[in-house]
């Protein structure tokens, strides 16, 4: 019952990810605080070509991104080297968008980032 619920609303659920992740990656990209942003539809990331190609109508709710601050401005649980050894960059934020306004996230994102 709980699946077929889901799947009635997710042709609604899944344009609002797309829409506002894009706008959050987008604001992220343009902070002097954040080093890198990948998410694969914006123009200039590595994936953003077959990304056109294969979704064109928008790509996921993921955004990965890292700070200039490092793994201070990051806060961390793992020492850099498990994070090494796992492949993952130790200033790296993952951050998954939902159906909230893309606003508030900035607005989240801003105040976390000023504090």
């Amino acid at each position: 019952f709980l699946i077929n619920i889901g799947l009635e609303t997710l042709h609604l659920r899944v344009p609002r990810h797309c829409e506002s992740a894009f706008k959050v990656a987008s604001y992220l990209q343009s902070r002097e605080d954040v080093a890198w942003v990948k998410y694969p539809g914006l123009p200039g990331d590595t994936y953003y070509e077959l990304a056109q190609k294969y979704m064109p109508k928008g790509t996921c709710g993921v955004i990965s991104f890292g700070l200039k601050g490092g793994r201070q401005a990051a806060h961390r649980q793992l020492t850099d080297e498990q994070l090494v050894e796992a492949g993952v960059d130790p200033s790296m934020i993952r951050f998954s968008v939902g159906l909230e306004s893309a606003g508030d996230i900035i607005e989240d994102i801003r105040q976390a980032l000023e504090d």
